[in-house]
């Protein structure tokens, strides 16, 4: 209970810290959306746009990089794992799934046509699981997780072997403290300027936060799942207990020359599109929030209000919660 109650806490203050930092984004650039910029202000601006624009395409080249080797080293055991599937695949099923390990061949029926009806997957009152299509990619999955590429990839790790490591290494150096704290008295214009497009990239984060928790899913259930499609005509009908024992080893050996191969085929396609999918935000969130934020404001943009106490406010929020905003 109190395990839950931890979780739930740590939640909520997630929730909160992003409704802050979101907020403070918004009152940044009211305020400095107010008045019109200098020619020399807006000089100071573009310059400061080219060098934050080359420092994210940086990033974007660094994280396409580490994706490209992590792309690389995965099809390596995949094709390794691929190959050891495709050579103990009927022995696998036969010893782990497709056979009675008792003496009751109908009771074992009976498990054998509910995991046909649940296509190939079966978890017994008494949470006994039985997964015909897992049993099938094991090796897979073993020689995946030899090395904890996955877990690595992605991992709460903060190295940049990691893309969370990553993130977390663009979103300190990006616009760095110091860099906020050189402009916030000198040119308050600026900085709050700098202070809106840090929450906009905190905002981009913990949305590829979110779709990346979810397509880790995808990309690691994606080998099964292909095995799955493969098997799913076979897993249709209803016969005898030998009978069915002997569709699914023909099957089996029917198809190991190319469900395993498919199945990798899928995991990596899966794997690139969330590449490119991370890249692509990156870089195109990001790039419009520097032209927002340091752009000159429309002229006919006028009667913002004066939002000087709301920062202030939001300051000392983002420091009490430990948010590194300002």
């Amino acid at each position: 209970m109190e395990h839950i109650k931890k979780l739930y806490v740590s939640h909520f203050k997630k929730k909160v810290k992003d409704y802050v930092s979101e907020v403070s984004g918004i009152i940044s650039y009211f305020q400095f959306s107010k008045d019109p910029l200098s020619s020399k202000k807006q000089s100071s601006n573009d310059k400061e746009f080219d060098r934050l624009e080359k420092d994210l395409g940086e990033t974007c080249r660094t994280l396409n990089k580490n994706l490209c080797q992590v792309h690389q080293k995965l099809q390596e055991e995949l094709e390794t794992g691929a190959k050891t599937a495709e050579r103990t695949c009927l022995k696998n099923a036969t010893d782990r799934v497709l056979e009675s390990r008792g003496s009751d061949n109908r009771g074992y029926h009976k498990t054998l046509k509910a995991l046909c009806k649940n296509d190939g997957y079966y978890r017994s009152r008494k949470g006994v699981l039985v997964d015909l299509n897992y049993t099938l990619s094991e090796p897979m999955y073993k020689k995946m997780n030899e090395n904890n590429l996955f877990l690595t990839t992605f991992g709460p790790g903060r190295t940049r072997a990691s893309i969370k490591g990553t993130f977390e290494s663009f979103q300190e150096n990006f616009i760095p403290n110091d860099l906020l704290k050189e402009h916030k008295t000198p040119n308050k214009d600026k900085y709050l300027r700098l202070v809106y497009i840090r929450t906009e990239q905190r905002k981009v984060h913990r949305k590829l936060e979110k779709e990346i928790l979810q397509r880790k899913k995808l990309i690691y259930n994606s080998l099964s799942d292909s095995i799955r499609d493969t098997m799913k005509q076979t897993y249709q009908g209803k016969e005898s207990f030998r009978k069915i024992q002997e569709k699914l080893k023909s099957a089996i050996e029917e198809f190991k020359k190319t469900m395993f191969h498919n199945a990798m085929t899928k995991m990596l396609k899966e794997f690139s599109d969330l590449q490119k999918y991370l890249v692509d935000q990156i870089k195109t969130q990001m790039t419009t929030a520097l032209v927002l934020g340091l752009s000159q404001i429309p002229e006919d943009l006028t009667g913002l209000p004066d939002v000087s106490e709301e920062t202030v406010m939001m300051e000392r929020c983002c420091e009490s919660l430990g948010l590194q905003v300002y």
